[in-house]
């Protein structure tokens, strides 16, 4: 819950005062005498489009938002101007790479400096207000305990254990009758009985109470009864569930409309982070779909000049959840490979139910070329904008593969498809089908925004040692 909350507060006041960084340095830079103006701000916009995604990434991969104290504050502070310094190199390698001469090097030199004083600056004083915040408003709660059987007895030496972390005080519990109270209770935290709790939330100074038996919580009778009374109080009500949870789900309360939801969620679990990686995938596919324009342009002509047939080739494939899209490739093979795919499915080299061969015939010339560096994948950017796929994420399957797969296969369908992911940085072709699906398995159970960052710096080099067929 903190690191959630941290998400939501910080990372866009680190992306605005990023922003603000960069139009400070502008202005400065454009309205010095000495030397020339800059081009209009209009014709350097495109530079938030690369620098806000890059910033986003590092912060999460440095590790910028870590819990409080003041040695995290410190750590926090490495992280911001470690974020500048990298994100300032791989900024002014994009510039040479792709020979970007009209953008000013003063401009990024002090874009730079600001960003690293002013990310430092605002963290700090984000801290310190933070701070004095939550030891001025969020004294330790009184928690009133109602049960006393085996589920009470174990949250409270849990609260015990680590209550200076949870900011609760376990004022005392109330159970149904003397029988139900375990001798290894103190009595002097027997509150009262059920028909007492009225009374026991006037008496004692009790911020919140928590139904730590079902059984009690089921007694439609009492649970009305107490609900109504924490109510009139404004008493903070909790309801300790103790049921089956599968050790990868992770337990949320959703409300719709009113009704409240215990959720179970499967990972990735950080829905925030998620929409991060949303907007990253969105910018950074606008980004390389406007870079690669000429290259698209080049594949086609070629293409079309060697072999007969459309330009792009498009086939159905199972997204999020099963959900079927068009995903689009440079075609690179003769336009009836579908036809003659039955003949050749005794010369797969793949296990499972995945189709591939290395000297596969209806490959053009051409074709070949451009599998072998992955450029036949440029056009998945359109499916990423679009929203089918993602940067990072499991490969896409067709229909006819998933209908082979095996049950606990199928979870690698539970997130959104993408461009690269764990197995394609791990022997790319060279892994079985189950590596495969245990690869995806574990990019999902340890999804980060740290980890998709770290698989796209891998997937460079292995498109560059041109190891794909």
């Amino acid at each position: 819950m903190i690191k959630q909350k941290k998400l939501k507060f910080y990372l866009p006041v680190d992306l605005f005062v990023t922003a603000a960084s960069f139009l400070l340095a502008y202005y400065i830079r454009n309205n010095q005498r000495i030397l020339p103006t800059l081009s209009p701000l209009i014709h350097n916009v495109f530079l938030f489009y690369i620098i806000l995604p890059l910033w986003a990434i590092l912060l999460f991969y440095f590790n910028a938002y870590p819990s409080r104290g003041v040695k995290n504050l410190l750590k926090s502070i490495k992280a911001v101007l470690k974020t500048t310094a990298v994100g300032g190199f791989i900024l002014m390698s994009l510039i040479f790479v792709f020979k970007l001469y009209f953008i000013s090097r003063m401009l990024i030199g002090l874009f730079l400096l600001i960003n690293g004083i002013f990310l430092a600056g605002s963290r700090s004083s984000l801290y310190i207000y933070m701070h004095f915040i939550y030891w001025r408003d969020t004294d330790f709660k009184n928690v009133l305990i109602v049960g006393a059987g085996r589920e009470a007895r174990a949250f409270w030496e849990y609260v015990s254990s680590s209550h200076e972390a949870l900011g609760l005080n376990i004022a005392g519990f109330i159970c149904r009758k003397n029988s139900d109270i375990r001798p290894d209770v103190p009595a002097r935290m027997m509150l009262g009985f059920l028909e007492d709790l009225p009374e026991v939330l006037i008496k004692y100074p009790i911020d919140d109470v928590i139904f730590a038996e079902q059984s009690l919580w089921q007694e439609h009778g009492f649970r009305d009864e107490a609900m109504m009374r924490c109510e009139e109080l404004g008493k903070k009500v909790h309801i300790l569930c103790d049921f089956y949870c599968p050790s990868l789900f992770k337990a949320k309360l959703e409300t719709y409309d009113g009704w409240p939801l215990l959720s179970l969620v499967p990972p990735p679990h950080d829905v925030e982070a998620f929409v991060i990686k949303r907007f990253m995938d969105v910018a950074l596919s606008s980004f390389f779909l406007f870079l690669t324009a000429p290259l698209f342009a080049v594949v086609a002509v070629i293409t079309k000049t060697i072999s007969p047939g459309p330009v792009f080739f498009s086939q159905e494939r199972c997204g999020l959840h099963g959900r079927r899209f068009n995903l689009l490739k440079f075609r690179t093979m003769v336009t009836n490979a579908e036809e003659i795919l039955g003949s050749l499915e005794h010369m797969n080299e793949m296990s499972g139910p995945v189709f591939k061969i290395k000297n596969d015939p209806r490959i053009t010339h051409f074709g070949r070329f451009l599998r072998k560096y992955s450029l036949d994948e440029l056009p998945q950017f359109i499916n990423v904008l679009k929203g089918d796929m993602s940067i990072v994420g499991p490969r896409p399957p067709i229909p006819g593969e998933v209908e082979k797969y095996d049950y606990w296969q199928r979870r690698r369908l539970s997130v959104r498809p993408g461009l690269t992911c764990l197995w394609q940085v791990n022997g790319r072709n060279k892994i079985s089908f189950s590596d495969w699906v245990r690869l995806d398995l574990e990019y999902i159970d340890r999804w980060s925004l740290k980890l998709d960052m770290l698989i796209i710096l891998k997937t460079i080099p292995a498109v560059l040692r041109g190891t794909g067929i």
